[in-house]
């Protein structure tokens, strides 16, 4: 989770503008997720999210979700294939 937080750190400070985010299959789990995505919300540039693999369950769906809930958001893909994340009833 340590390394996900100082990328977070790096991006915000402005030096660097990501448009596309690949981090399939690195076992990132939800808590990685959600310094993740405080990170996109606040660029505002990421357009692609791979985040497929990682054993995401529900809770880092919540996480997606306020990404996408954001007025600013700029995300036009997000690949979750393979986690965990199920729907009611599943």
């Amino acid at each position: 989770m340590r390394s996900y937080k100082l990328l977070s750190d790096i991006v915000i400070d402005g030096y660097i503008k990501l448009t596309h985010i690949n981090l399939e299959g690195n076992n990132m789990g939800d808590a990685s997720l959600g310094h993740l995505c405080e990170m996109i919300n606040y660029i505002c540039s990421v357009t692609m999210l791979n985040v497929s693999k990682n054993n995401l369950t529900c809770a880092g769906a919540v996480y997606l979700g306020k990404i996408i809930e954001c007025e600013d958001n700029t995300i036009r893909s997000i690949l979750l294939h393979w986690n965990m994340i199920k729907g009611p009833g599943s």
